[in-house]
């Protein structure tokens, strides 16, 4: 278990998969993120990639976000992010899609998801280090139709344990704005160009 660290539902607990299969976010880094972008989370639109347990889209629930699209496929762990909605009673303000987010019912849902409620304003995404999912992201994710321009996209990774040693400073659709160390994880933001 790990708690919210700011917001209405500070100190809340929140479940986390009971094995190592998934590694929720630090409260240090989920701090530091949204202490980063404390004036842009108020009434955005949030798509929390990798979700796990839910913690990222929690906190950003917990400081003002109007909404949460959590993606999320391991059958574990999305047993522990339905507990934590309910528990913390967020029904009405996210949604879930039980997808791999490289599938075409992933991206059929996203469309739907999009076109019922508009593009997203910050994307989160903290996935498995070892599989090559930074640069996957980075290149292959329809950010265009995703996230609206001058959008916030945050990166958890490590150095250590991805396979990318470093991120590039732009790809197509997005540019680097800031990138920060936090013991043995990065948090990577980059930035959607107009």
């Amino acid at each position: 278990m790990l708690k919210i660290t700011g917001g209405d539902l500070r100190g809340r607990t929140v479940l986390t998969p009971p094995d190592d299969k998934t590694r929720p976010s630090g409260a240090k880094v989920r701090q530091a993120l949204y202490n980063s972008i404390q004036m842009r989370t108020a009434d955005a639109r949030v798509l929390d990639l990798f979700a796990g347990s839910g913690a990222l889209g929690f906190e950003a629930l917990s400081r003002g976000a109007r909404h949460v699209c959590f993606a999320e496929n391991w059958k574990v762990a999305l047993k522990c992010l339905d507990q934590n909605i309910s528990t913390l009673k967020v029904k009405e303000q996210v949604q879930v899609i039980r997808e791999d987010i490289l599938s075409p019912a992933f991206n059929k849902k996203l469309d739907f998801e999009i076109q019922k409620d508009g593009l997203f304003d910050l994307v989160l995404a903290d996935p498995p280090y070892a599989d090559d999912w930074e640069m996957k992201l980075l290149n292959f994710f329809p950010w265009e139709k995703v996230m609206v321009p001058g959008g916030l996209f945050f990166l958890e990774w490590g150095a250590v344990k991805s396979k990318v040693e470093s991120l590039p400073d732009q790809t197509p659709f997005l540019v680097k704005v800031r990138e920060k160390n936090y013991g043995d994880t990065w948090l990577t933001t980059f930035e959607r160009k107009s």
